[in-house]
């Protein structure tokens, strides 16, 4: 499995100590997956160049952290902006190459775009491999969903989301469809959920 087309390749190798002894790569593959919790996305899928040990390491991390800050370009003025493109571009191939047999324990997604398309399909991606922790925002452009975007899950155990239209069909898995959920978060979302009526729920947080 290699890394996607849009990430740019060269050559490193991973530096080891006074003694040429890569000790870092002799974590075991849980360790060195917490090590790459804290990097973007991008960088954990730029590890793959490091060394052997890390051709695959990328695709079996069970986490998604995508932010559009880490998409930002500069055009022909010298301006910088933010590339959906490159994006989009870069999530489809990141879903696609993925070690599909991995759950997933959290997808953070924050994104300016409003197009519900690739969201949606992402979402879906997330709650089929049992994401756990599942964090959407829009910043400042509220994020519109569609109704296939979010279905039934015994993992989902917390949700925020920011800056996120739901509509009436998010009534439905909220109270019926995910039986461990625990925790939901909804800052600046514009709601048109008449209840919540989830068993489950222990911590409910609305800013509006």
């Amino acid at each position: 499995m290699s890394a996607p087309a849009s990430i740019p390749c060269g050559s490193k190798s991973v530096r080891g100590n006074d003694n040429g002894v890569d000790r870092l790569s002799s974590l075991s593959d849980d360790l060195l997956h917490h090590v790459m919790s804290f990097l973007p996305t991008p960088e954990v899928v730029r590890t793959s160049l490091l060394s052997p040990r890390w051709r695959n390491l990328w695709s079996s991390v069970p986490f998604i952290h995508i932010n559009n800050k880490d998409f930002v370009v500069k055009n022909d003025v010298g301006t910088a902006c933010f590339d959906n493109h490159k994006l989009e571009n870069f999530v489809d191939h990141l879903l696609l190459l993925r070690d599909g047999t991995v759950s997933l324990d959290e997808v953070r997604v924050f994104i300016t775009t409003r197009s519900s398309k690739k969201s949606s399909v992402w979402i879906r991606h997330a709650i089929k491999h049992k994401v756990r922790l599942l964090h959407i925002s829009g910043f400042h452009h509220h994020l519109i969903l569609d109704s296939t975007a979010m279905f039934s899950s015994l993992y989902l155990k917390r949700i925020r989301l920011r800056y996120v239209r739901l509509n009436d069909w998010f009534d439905k898995p909220l109270n019926y469809d995910w039986p461990v959920l625990e925790h939901l978060e909804l800052v600046c979302c514009i709601l048109d959920t008449r209840r919540i009526s989830s068993s489950s729920l222990k911590n409910v947080v609305v800013v509006l």
